[in-house]
């Protein structure tokens, strides 16, 4: 995945909403991080699922932005080069998992799954 690629027509309509973009900016502020209540949910995920690193992500129009992670060092990245952006699109009202990121063409190449996150 290159990081300065554009988002997928499917992806910028989810991501630009402007009524999902109000809705993000009424409840979350850029820059939210270390909340106690999410580090804790971010650990059980991680010891949950038997995986090195948990991340919550939130996604505007210009970041995807970590306010909790676990076994990641990076707090952002350009929302183009989101993971989050494309299982928003994806999701749509259900959910979706990915077992292995590495294992997915979208991703794999993707900073945090190769472990070159800075």
């Amino acid at each position: 995945m290159v990081l300065n690629s554009t988002l997928p027509g499917d992806v910028a309509g989810i991501i630009y909403d402007r009524q999902r973009l109000a809705v993000l900016n009424k409840h979350v502020h850029y820059g939210d991080k270390n909340i106690r209540e999410l580090d804790i949910i971010t650990k059980l995920a991680a010891e949950d699922l038997n995986s090195s690193n948990a991340i919550i992500a939130i996604v505007d129009d210009q970041f995807e932005w970590f306010p909790s992670c676990f076994g990641v060092s990076m707090d952002e990245l350009p929302v183009n080069g989101s993971i989050s952006a494309h299982i928003l699109a994806e999701a749509g009202n259900g959910g979706v998992f990915i077992e292995d990121l590495s294992k997915d063409q979208r991703f794999s190449e993707h900073p945090i799954v190769t472990g070159d996150d800075g």
